[in-house]
């Protein structure tokens, strides 16, 4: 299947399952796409009649090999082994964005690297975490994952907030805050109220989306007391 540069839409041509570890280049095994509802990164199968999108920052050719005897693979437990992460998960009535991650990574690159996956578009009446990478020398994007080398005082993370539905209660959850080192406090700042919450002890944050589809900013912080 050739890939032209950007937003692909694919489908398998073979009418039973094929494990995603069938897929070549390897590369772009963790790229793929499904929507349930909301989006499903890196399926561990391709099925028949089930769309995918990918999206490739040059054009490539994606190979399918039917032949391979392989069991499926859950890809994204496989190819992203964090050290520790926490999870952003959005909902705004009925729409969800689950799936996105700032963490660190032993060999991840203070930029682009290997483990960051792109923001796919948004479909109907939507909501959307994004981290903006647009300053990025390389695959500058908005991106649903942001995955850091250690740093021994901590980090921020820059993230956006955007939907099309209009007074509508926007709910954000912070997971696997366990996984974090005792050490670290974490904090959600809002710059637009310049509110700080402390998300160990509320891993959730409210607000009412506007009438104009304009992206709320916020940052995570992640460190020593000094540092945040």
């Amino acid at each position: 299947i050739s890939l032209s540069s950007g937003w692909n839409m694919i489908a398998s041509p073979f009418n039973f399952d094929i494990p995603i570890t069938s897929i070549q280049p390897e590369s772009l095994r963790t790229h793929l796409y499904t929507y349930n509802s909301a989006w499903v990164p890196s399926p561990s199968t391709l099925r028949p009649w089930e769309g995918y999108m990918i999206k490739v920052p040059a054009p490539v050719t994606l190979t399918i090999d039917p032949s391979q005897d392989s069991q499926p693979s859950v890809i994204a437990k496989s190819a992203v082994a964090p050290e520790w992460s926490v999870e952003i998960h959005a909902s705004a009535g009925h729409a969800t964005d689950k799936d996105n991650i700032a963490g660190v990574i032993p060999d991840a690159a203070p930029e682009w690297d290997r483990y960051e996956r792109y923001e796919p578009p948004p479909i109907g009446g939507y909501v959307m975490v994004s981290f903006p990478h647009n300053d990025w020398q390389e695959n500058a994007d908005i991106h649903t994952t942001d995955f850091r080398p250690p740093t021994q005082d901590g980090y921020v993370w820059d993230f956006e907030v955007g939907t099309n539905l209009t007074g509508k209660k926007v709910t954000l959850r912070f997971d696997n805050l366990e996984t974090v080192p005792q050490e670290f406090e974490v904090k959600l700042l809002d710059p637009d109220l310049n509110l700080s919450e402390d998300l160990r002890k509320y891993p959730q944050y409210y607000f009412s989306s506007g009438n104009n589809g304009r992206k709320k900013r916020f940052q995570l912080l992640v460190g020593k007391p000094d540092f945040v």
